[in-house]
Order: C-alpha cells, then sequence, then structure tokens
C-alpha cells in the first residue's frame, strides 16, 4: 500500500505545477478576528458619516461654477468640494429595491458625490436594435431612479459620456467589430474619423436632453449633476499609442484601415502647410555634423586614492562606496558603485561630471557600457550643473549581470551648462560603468527612399524609432495629433456648452500621457481632473484575469513608494482651473492598503482640491452584496475601505485646511517649447510636483524613512504605517505602536463636557482561506478566498489628555456591543487598545474634560491655559477649591458629564469648601477670561 500511495503522489505531482505545490503561501492566521462588512449597511449611529456631511437634497444651492479663484461654488457662493466613489456597469443601474438599499449605504458612508462609470455601454445597448445610436430604456429608467435617490440624500452625480461603448452592424463603421475588441483603440479613433464623431456626437444629446421622470429634470438642466467628462481615459497625444499602433497584439493597434486613415490624414496636414517637397525638406533639415566627446576621463584610467578624476560622486543618504576596478567591460578599468542600503532619492547615489555644454536646437547621443551584480535599474539624466538644476533630459534604464552597451539620444532646445548624472539610489546593488561619451549627432533622416509629399506616402513614424529622423519631423508629427485631439474635444464641448447648454462643467479626459496634453486642457476645460493608483495589478497573459496577475505589493509610504499618488496628481493641476480626482484607489491585494486611504484624502485638502472620488464602490449590481474582500477595486466587502473611508471623507470634506496651494502654470507655456520636451522624453518637465515626502506641514507628516504618516487637526488625527515602536503626539492624544497599522479617530460630537470620537486601530485584511500564488505575494493568487474577512490584530498604547474615557466597543454596523470606563488622576487617561483582545476593529470613544492641547504636528506648549496658583484637593467627602481668583467661574461635573453647580467668584477665595457630594469622580473647570483651568478629583465618603 505504501508503494501505491507513493505512485499516487508522483501522479498528482507530475499533473499539478511544481510552483503551486511549493510556492503557494497562506498567511498565518493567528490571533486574527473576523469583521465582515455588513450589507445593508443603513443603521444610525456614530458611523453614519452622512449626518455629518451631507446637505440634502443634491442641487438646492443652485449650480456649480467656478469662482475666480479657480475653485467650486454653487450658484448660492457656498463653497463646493466633493468626496465621492464610483459604480460602474450594472452597478449604475441596479434593481429598484436595492436602490433604495445603496443610497442609505453610500450615504451613512460620507460620500456626497457618485460618479457614473462604464454607463454607456449598456444604455447603447438596446435589445433588438443593430445601432449603438437607440437608447435601452430600461436601463436609462433604472439609472434615472437610482440618479434622483442619490440626489434626495444630497449626493452630487457625476457621468462620462464615452468609456465602453461598443459598436454595432447598423452604425455604418467599418471593420466595427474590430474595433470593439479594444476601447482603447476605438476611443482614438473616435477623435480622427469623421464618420465615428458624428455616432460619439448622438449620444450625449440623446441623453443630457432626455427628462428623468423621478426628478422632472433634464440632465443638462440638473444642478446636481456637476461634471461631465468627455471620453475617460482617451487621447492621441501619446507616446505609447504610436509605439503599438502596428502591433496586432496590444490594444492600441490601429486595424490597417484606420491606420491608411490616419496616414491619409497626416499626409493631408503636411501638404496644408509646405505643399511642396523641397519646402517640406527645408523645414525638417538641420544639423549633419559630430560633435567631439565631451567626456573627460570616461575610461577611468586616471585615478588618484583609487577614485576616478574629473568625477564627483555625492552620497545624501543611503550607503555606497565608489571606485576603480577591472570589470571585463573593456580592455581599460570600470568604475563601479556599490549601494549597500537605498537613499531617500534615486539622485541621494549620484555619479557623474559637471561643466558639459549643450546648444539649443541639437541632438545628442549618450553611450556606455555597463553591467551590476544582480538586476536593477538606475536613472540617467541631463540637467543644469547649477541652480535651479533643471532637468534636460532623463530616462530610466536596466541593468544585469550581463554586460550591456546603451545607446541614448536626446534633444536639446536650449544652451546650458550641465552635467551628466548616473543617479543609483534607488535600488541595492553594485553597478560597474565603463566608455562614457556624450557628443552631438547629427539629425537623422528626413524622408526614406520613396517617400513625398506629391504622392502622399509620407509616414508616421513609431516612437522608439523617433531619433532616427530629423527631430523637425517629429515635431510636425507631434502637432498633427495635438490638432486632431484639440479639434475632437472642441467639438464636444461646443456641444455641451454651446448646442445643448448643458450646465454641469467639462472636465479634462485624463491620461497619463505629458505635460502637452495637460497644456491643451488647461485651455479647454472647465475643472482639471486625474487618476492615480498605487499598485495596479499588471496581466501578462489574460487581461483582468482575476488569478493570473502581478503587483509588487511594496509598502506604501517606504522610501518612494505611493509618492506617485502624490506627485501624479499635482502634475495634472492646473493654475486657476478647480482640481479633481476622479478615480483614486489602493487596490487589493496589496497588503499596506490601511496605510494609505486617511493620508490621501488629508493631503489633498491640504493641496485644496476640489473633489476626490475614490474607485470603486460596486463593479456590478451583485457586487454591491459582497461579504468579501474581491478583486481589485471595488471597497464593497473590503473592511480596510469600509472603514477608512468614513474618515478620509471627514478629513477631505470637513477637517484638514489648505496649505499647499502652488499649481502649475500651464497656460503659461508655449505649446512649442512643451513639444520639445514631450520629444526628448521629458512628459513632464514643466509640472510642479509638490511631493509631501519629508516635508513638514502643520497638519500632515510622511516620513519616508519609517513609512509613517502623521495627521493631525482638531477633527481627525491618523497615525498609519509602521508604527511599531514609534510614537506620535497627535494634539490632545499621544499615540505608540505596538504594532504597523493604522490608529485613526475623528471627532463626531461635541459637547460642554465631553468629545465624541469616532476611533479605528485596523492592519491587514484577508478573506478566509485566501492563498497567494507564491511567498512573495506578488505572483497572483491561487484563491481569494471566502467569507468571513479576518483582521489581523493590532494594538496601540494611547494616553488622552481628559478627565476620563468611556468607550463602546463597536460592531461592523457600528452599533455599540460593550462599554467600559477608564479614569485617571493626573489629567492623562492611558487606554491600551488591543483590536484582537476585544475582537473589533473600531470604537466609539467619549472623552471627558478632553483638550486638544495642540491642533499641529509640530508641539508647541506656549498657549496651554494654566492658573500656577489653582488647585483642588479633597477631604472628608467634600472638595476644596484653593486661590480662586476673582472674576473666575467655577464649574463642577459628575463622571457621565452632568452639571451639577455653578459658581462665579466676585472677590478673590483662598478657598472655597464644596459640600454635599456623593462618593465617586468629579471633574471641575475654572475659567478666567480666555484662560481656563481644569482637573479631576475623586470624593470618598
Amino acid at each position: 500500500m505504501e508503494k501505491n500511495l507513493m505512485l499516487v503522489l508522483l501522479t498528482i505531482m507530475n499533473i499539478i505545477p511544481s510552483s503551486f505545490l511549493l510556492a503557494q503561501y497562506i498567511t498565518p492566521k493567528d490571533g486574527w478576528i473576523p469583521f465582515t462588512t455588513p450589507f445593508p449597511d443603513t443603521t444610525t449611529n456614530i458611523t453614519h458619516i452622512g449626518q455629518i456631511v451631507l446637505d440634502p437634497p443634491a442641487g438646492h444651492h443652485g449650480k456649480i461654477y467656478v469662482g475666480v479663484d479657480g475653485h467650486l461654488y454653487f450658484e448660492d457662493g457656498t463653497r463646493a468640494r466633493f468626496f465621492g466613489t464610483n459604480v460602474c456597469f450594472s452597478a449604475c443601474y441596479p434593481d429598484y429595491s436595492t436602490t433604495d438599499i445603496i443610497v442609505e449605504q453610500i450615504a451613512k458612508q460620507g460620500f456626497n458625490m457618485v460618479r457614473f462609470h462604464h454607463l454607456d455601454g449598456a444604455l447603447t445597448s438596446a435589445p433588438g436594435s443593430n445601432s449603438s445610436r437607440v437608447l435601452n430604456h430600461e436601463v436609462l429608467d433604472k439609472f434615472d431612479y437610482l440618479f434622483a435617490r442619490l440626489k434626495e440624500k444630497g449626493i452630487y452625480s457625476a457621468i462620462d459620456l464615452y468609456s465602453i461603448r461598443r459598436l454595432k452592424s447598423g452604425d455604418n463603421i467599418p471593420f466595427y467589430d474590430s474595433l470593439n475588441t479594444s476601447i482603447s483603440r476605438l476611443k482614438r479613433v473616435y477623435m480622427f474619423y469623421p464618420p465615428a464623431y458624428a455616432l460619439f456626437r448622438d449620444y450625449p444629446d440623446s441623453l443630457l436632453t432626455h427628462i428623468n421622470p423621478y426628478t422632472g429634470i433634464a440632465y443638462k438642466d440638473d444642478p446636481s449633476l456637476v461634471f461631465i467628462d468627455p471620453v475617460n481615459e482617451g487621447t492621441l497625444i501619446d507616446h505609447y499609442f504610436w509605439e503599438h499602433w502596428d502591433d496586432q497584439g496590444n490594444d492600441l493597434y490601429l486595424p490597417r484601415f484606420y491606420k491608411a486613415e490616419l496616414e491619409t490624414l497626416w499626409n493631408d496636414w503636411l501638404y496644408n502647410k509646405y505643399q511642396w517637397d523641397t519646402t517640406l525638406i527645408r523645414a525638417w533639415s538641420g544639423d549633419t555634423g559630430t560633435g567631439p566627446n565631451q567626456i573627460i576621463n570616461g575610461e577611468f584610467t586616471d585615478t588618484t586614492n583609487g577614485t576616478p578624476d574629473f568625477w564627483f560622486f555625492n552620497q545624501f543618504s543611503g550607503s555606497a562606496t565608489w571606485g576603480v576596478e577591472d570589470a571585463g567591460l573593456s580592455t581599460e578599468p570600470a568604475v563601479y558603485v556599490d549601494v549597500t542600503s537605498p537613499g531617500q532619492y534615486s539622485w541621494h547615489i549620484q555619479l557623474g561630471q559637471k561643466s558639459l555644454l549643450i546648444y539649443a536646437d541639437s541632438t545628442y547621443e549618450i553611450r556606455f557600457r555597463a553591467k551590476s551584480n544582480i538586476s536593477r535599474s538606475f536613472d540617467i539624466v541631463v540637467q543644469q550643473d547649477h541652480n535651479p538644476w533643471n532637468v534636460y533630459y532623463s530616462t530610466t534604464i536596466n541593468t544585469t549581470p550581463s554586460a550591456q552597451t546603451f545607446i541614448l539620444p536626446f534633444y536639446a532646445s536650449i544652451s546650458d551648462s550641465v552635467q551628466l548624472a548616473f543617479n543609483l539610489g534607488s535600488e541595492i546593488g553594485k553597478v560597474w560603468i565603463d566608455t562614457v561619451e556624450l557628443f552631438r549627432a547629427p539629425f537623422g533622416t528626413i524622408l526614406d527612399p520613396g517617400e513625398s509629399l506629391a504622392t502622399r506616402t509620407i509616414k508616421l513614424i513609431t516612437w522608439h524609432n523617433r531619433y532616427l529622423y530629423s527631430p523637425y519631423r517629429i515635431f510636425d508629427q507631434i502637432r498633427f495629433f495635438y490638432d486632431k485631439e484639440s479639434k475632437f474635444y472642441n467639438l464636444i464641448t461646443s456641444l455641451l456648452r454651446d448646442t445643448l447648454n448643458v450646465q454641469a462643467l467639462i472636465t479634462s479626459s485624463h491620461y497619463w500621457a505629458n505635460e502637452l496634453q495637460q497644456r491643451a486642457w488647461a485651455e479647454l476645460t472647465d475643472v482639471m481632473d486625474a487618476h492615480c493608483y498605487f499598485d495596479h495589478p499588471q496581466f501578462p497573459n489574460q487581461p483582468w484575469d482575476t488569478l493570473d496577475f502581478r503587483i509588487h505589493n511594496h509598502y506604501f509610504g517606504e522610501g518612494g513608494y505611493g509618492e506617485s499618488m502624490f506627485t501624479g496628481i499635482n502634475s495634472r493641476s492646473a493654475a486657476g482651473k478647480p482640481m479633481i480626482i476622479t478615480e483614486w484607489q489602493h487596490p487589493a491585494p496589496n497588503e499596506s492598503r490601511y496605510v494609505t486611504l486617511v493620508p490621501f484624502a488629508g493631503y489633498c485638502r491640504l493641496r485644496d482640491y476640489d473633489a476626490i472620488l475614490t474607485f470603486a464602490f460596486a463593479h456590478s449590481e451583485e457586487s454591491y452584496w459582497s461579504d468579501h474582500i474581491r478583486p481589485f477595486f471595488d471597497s464593497s466587502g473590503k473592511p480596510t475601505h469600509f472603514i477608512l473611508l468614513r474618515f478620509a471623507s471627514l478629513a477631505f470634506l470637513r477637517d484638514f485646511s489648505p496649505e499647499d496651494l502652488e499649481k502649475t502654470p500651464w497656460n503659461q507655456y508655449d505649446p512649442e517649447l512643451l513639444l520639445r520636451d514631450v520629444y526628448a522624453g521629458n512628459y513632464w518637465q514643466r509640472a510642479i510636483l509638490s511631493s509631501p515626502r519629508d516635508r513638514v506641514f502643520n497638519q500632515f507628516y510622511w516620513n519616508s524613512q519609517k513609512a509613517l504618516f502623521i495627521l493631525n487637526t482638531k477633527g481627525t488625527k491618523a497615525f498609519t504605517g509602521q508604527a511599531k515602536n514609534d510614537t506620535a503626539q497627535l494634539g490632545g492624544i499621544k499615540v505608540v505602536g505596538g504594532d504597523d497599522g493604522a490608529f485613526v479617530t475623528s471627532r463626531v460630537e461635541s459637547t460642554t463636557y465631553y468629545t465624541t470620537f469616532l476611533t479605528a486601530a485596523i492592519s491587514r485584511f484577508e478573506n478566509s482561506n485566501m492563498v497567494w500564488v507564491d511567498s512573495t505575494k506578488t505572483q497572483g493568487m491561487l484563491n481569494w478566498g471566502n467569507t468571513p474577512c479576518l483582521a489581523e490584530s493590532v494594538s496601540f498604547y494611547t494616553y488622552w489628555n481628559a478627565d476620563s474615557l468611556q468607550i463602546s466597543k463597536l460592531n461592523p454596523n457600528g452599533e455599540p456591543i460593550s462599554i467600559i470606563s477608564i479614569t485617571d488622576t493626573n489629567n492623562v487617561v492611558p487606554w491600551l487598545i488591543r483590536t484582537g483582545i476585544d475582537s473589533v476593529c473600531w470604537y466609539e470613544v467619549r472623552a471627558y474634560g478632553y483638550q486638544d492641547t495642540n491642533i499641529y504636528i509640530a508641539e508647541n506648549n506656549s498657549n496651554r491655559p494654566s492658573f500656577l496658583n489653582t488647585y483642588a484637593f479633597t477631604k472628608n467627602g467634600a472638595i476644596y477649591f484653593a486661590n480662586l481668583p476673582a472674576g473666575a467661574k467655577l464649574k463642577v461635573y459628575n463622571v457621565l458629564g452632568q452639571l451639577i453647580l455653578t459658581r462665579r467668584i466676585n472677590t478673590a477665595l483662598p478657598i472655597l469648601k464644596v459640600n454635599s457630594l456623593a462618593s465617586g469622580i468629579y471633574f471641575y473647570r475654572i475659567i478666567n477670561g480666555s484662560l481656563q483651568k481644569k482637573g479631576k478629583v475623586v470624593v470618598i465618603r
């Protein structure tokens, strides 16, 4: 039997991939507690944030407009700000009974805006019709009902006109089925193929002039519809599009009919500009000479004390050594940089050479050989060698233990003295570099054989081949796409504003392309829009495969991880324009989701953005009911988002104050300057990134060395990240991390006697039986698991500047399940939060006599009120107050916060005795003008 069993096991192992047997990983769940998000969650209690932030019905302040300060206002002058979510596909048009539930849940979580995303696919798919021009009225009526119910609750709306509409045979669009296989290519065809645009414009006309029977108002006139995005994530000014339009395996591949149409338009555009080949050739001609190598000691043969002459080495953070040794890259030695600890930024460990000259309107090449002991990447930068250190060229390369030769062409648009820098600080590893050259190179090809304007045969060039041709030729190609895209969006905005008289504001169509696109949007639209994600999954084989995907699973906030969430959106903002983020998310299954949500919302308010909308609440009607974590983006079913987005709502809508307001003045830049940046690969050269990393604001601090975020306002306080054994002073609350995790608390009620806080302490969440493919937790999921969700236990030591705390443990619905009280005699109440022991993740905290001693990150006790000579004591069942000043007012409260005594002190009293008090704890306040002193005493009879 043992032999037969072994044969069976060997057979099974031959069938099942060895990686599944050896590498799969299940997170240990010792000490984890169940926390399943409820649906419906409609009870009114402390977790109902809508009671604080909603102002129903939506639209009662009048239509929206952009004020002279570049922010959003309602018609009655009220400042408008929105914290929202997205609903997608069938979640945009659920069953009527489901709508009645979900509007309550959306309201309770503190959202005052919903963006309807991927709605157009169903709306333009009427049963029995062979044209996408015919609306599906069943879908439309369900959408109408959801829109109206949200409006009743005080929840505003935003909508995309085009995101996923597919074509039908009756639309008379050639090769429509090929276009339907990729929305990415179909969006671009709309922009340059006139019959497709004619089809496109019918949809906004049909939808926006439709009168919603549940509101009695056409969408174009409804003040609760705030934003309209013409096309979600669509652009022609995009080098990725150029790169892949001939690649049949890519979403951006253009069917040959449409590639031919695009090249016909290109040749027509060129003909209108130049008319003759001779004129075109003259315009595209330029430098034909090669200059000398400017690098001195690029072979690293000349050294002093083991380091190369004429080269500098900077180390601002991290740890690294450098020198010269044989590396097999050439017959001469190579320079090496051995990074043993990463720097805070890539340029914090930097090898380079200064005093190099570049000249305007010239092309250059950088050449060198390199290898590394492990696979890693680093940056190559050409920048000013003096303040303000402007970057003229930058790129990132990947090195391996095998030697490689790198040839990096770039274009200089201005003359300057520069340095060539190898920025190596972002990763560990030893890198060898040899035979470095930088020289002026001749312009590339003007026209290939057979190309002629007379025969309309001038090709469009792919992005990676652009340096093979004259830069002036590529400048024209960029101008051509800029012109086509601008005309497309001008047609749409004219339709919406001038023909349909839509009251909603038109937003930019976010895309990750470049600054030239942002320049166009800043001129064209009412509002700037951006999307940002941390650790968005990638799919190496099948798009949106929920099992076979790749993430990096980096810890948000550690080093530079997460910085692009902040700088990416800042680069899309524009001076004088409202800034909104209609998609942002830290999706599952990255494990550090608990770090991000509240700091990101607080920082967006610090930047005074006008709206941020998390992506997404649900991707289908069924997913509203989810009771566990689903891939990848839905907040429904995710305890992290279910809990923390409520605090994020309060942070953004109520608690933070703007501190960092600088935006890029895109309209001040000549498009000709920007297109040269784009050509050179400096896609965001002019953008003001404004990273919050390691900067100190009054209300926000990110320590990227420890991956810690500290938020401190009077309303919302947070301590998130690698908090174990670290301390934060959050005004009146001192927090010491027992574990890595998130401590977040928000004020929800204030009275004379106490302040009530909603408080959460969380870390990782996973589904039961969740199985990763491997221990790195980056290669996909074998099983996403099921309900119940499990929360990793976490502990925080907290010290509250209060007289006593009344703490209610809350169930997932936010209902109290038990209450404890903690008192202390030193005006500091300690509370050890242990979620594993408490078996809950959040609490209601009523802090009696709470004082927020400081509302800023930096400690400042100079303004703390005090009476140096006034004090209280108890004796024989009475309370004695000593040295009461004239004009003071004395108030005494019992442990429940009830006022039991008020006494005005007309003349100074050395002693005041208060009798007839039962045994127990009492609190007092002595108020003298703008100063006050509080305390606590215990009476024993």
